[in-house]
């Protein structure tokens, strides 16, 4: 197999980096190398045997930064040199639509681009998708969607595959949890940030509250150390409060063990706004939890509605709260939709099919 390179702009674990991580463990790690501006995520797929490069990440938060943008481009540009030439690599893999690194690369090295598109244009990148995207579809070699939803959003190109986000479905295991069909465990798996749909959840799981007094919700995830999703966090509290639920609702920070933590619970929310695949989606049926998800995307790729999970519509609190309350009246309904969705996943999005097909892209180049 050549030498690739994976170019990864993930400040924190996500489902993107999560799952470039499950499809290329199968492969050669020593014909593998990541580059990432995460010192964790460096540190973290040192330990699982990569090699691994931090480049500086650019982040316009003021518009005076703007003055930078061209010398830490610059920087990161002379890094990806070096690193290119010193390990021989043949294939660069962006793990995502906005590194504009790639792009550069192409008019310094006779490398192979490949490009993931992980986002939908209604995502926060908003106008600059229609340049990324135009430059993406002139320079690169392949072009792997992570869903039809964000293939056919893209718009034309010859250049393109969808290969769905995969996961090794016979290592995770989840205990069954015990439970007194009393008191329904409901959890939101995100990081805070606005358009990941967390304030929908608290609004519907307030109303059925009136209804269910026994039931509980846990939010967690991180804010990435970003004033937006801390002020974000802090409004859902704030919320929680005014609605006198706050002592029903768990506010957890980013873990790990995600998985982990969606075993003690019976159902899984995600009423993201826009969502080009879901992870989240995925890892609640590794787990055979049945899923509330919206239709932003991806979810409908990977939810049967009213058979592994429910689907409803984007931003509607009485099809939340329909759904919601459909699995608190049959706890057994909770347990068939999550065995389902583990049957149905574990055939359509299996680790070994995604690693196959990674590879057929890369050798097709």
């Amino acid at each position: 197999m050549k030498n690739i390179l994976i170019i990864d702009n993930s400040l924190h674990i996500t489902g993107a980096l999560k799952s470039i991580i499950e499809v290329t463990s199968g492969l050669e790690s020593n014909n593998l190398t990541f580059i990432t501006p995460s010192i964790s995520n460096k540190q973290m797929l040192e330990s699982l045997g990569f090699k691994t490069y931090r480049f500086h990440l650019f982040e316009l938060q003021k518009n005076w930064k703007i003055i930078l943008y061209i010398p830490f481009l610059i920087l990161n540009l002379m890094l990806l040199l070096r690193v290119i030439k010193k390990h021989q690599i043949s294939i660069v893999h962006s793990n995502d639509l906005y590194n504009m690194l790639g792009v550069l690369v192409q008019f310094f090295s006779p490398v192979k681009l490949i490009y993931h598109i992980r986002l939908l244009r209604t995502s926060y990148v908003g106008s600059l998708y229609n340049v990324w995207a135009y430059l993406i579809a002139r320079y690169s070699d392949r072009i792997i969607f992570v869903s039809k939803a964000v293939r056919i959003d893209f718009g034309k190109t010859d250049k393109g595959v969808v290969i769905y986000d995969a996961m090794n479905f016979e290592k995770n295991f989840c205990p069954e949890r015990p439970n007194d069909r009393k008191k329904i465990k409901f959890i939101y798996p995100s990081n805070f940030i606005l358009g990941k749909g967390q304030q929908y959840a608290l609004e519907s799981f307030s109303l059925v509250c009136n209804e269910f007094p026994n039931i509980e919700l846990t939010f967690i995830g991180g804010t990435m150390n970003k004033n937006s999703n801390i002020k974000f966090k802090s409004k859902l509290v704030v919320e929680a409060k005014k609605r006198n639920i706050f002592h029903k609702i768990n506010f957890l920070d980013f873990t790990n063990n995600i998985l982990e933590e969606i075993c003690k619970h019976d159902v899984v929310l995600m009423f993201s706004e826009s969502e080009s695949y879901s992870m989240v989606c995925l890892e609640a049926a590794a787990l055979k939890k049945p899923i509330i998800a919206t239709k932003c995307g991806g979810p409908s790729e990977i939810i049967v509605n009213n058979y592994s999970g429910f689907l409803v519509d984007n931003k509607n609190i009485d099809e939340m709260c329909k759904a919601m309350k459909t699995l608190i009246n049959d706890y057994s309904l909770c347990k068939e939709m999550g065995n389902e969705a583990y049957k149905y996943c574990r055939e359509k999005f299996s680790i070994s099919e995604g690693r196959k097909r990674i590879l057929e892209v890369y050798e097709s180049v």
